[in-house]
């Protein structure tokens, strides 16, 4: 479960990373109408809970600060 969290965690950030870099500076314009569509706000909104999801994954993995591991 550890190492799936890791990978979530690096694919939700990538995700993001992209999101906002292939994204083209003129759709960030918010009075134009179709800045909307030409955004990739799903994506980055995608990228968020990829990652937090990885986040959960690998923080219930670790064992707690000076806990011994139960099995």
């Amino acid at each position: 479960m550890k190492f799936l969290g890791i990978i979530l965690v690096i694919v939700g950030v990538l995700a993001v990373a992209a999101g906002f870099i292939l994204t083209p500076a003129h759709s960030f314009n918010v009075v134009d109408s179709n800045s909307g569509l030409d955004t990739a706000a799903g994506q980055v909104y995608g990228g968020l809970i990829v990652f937090g999801v990885g986040l959960v994954l690998y923080m219930t993995s670790v064992p707690y600060a000076g806990q011994k591991k139960i099995a």
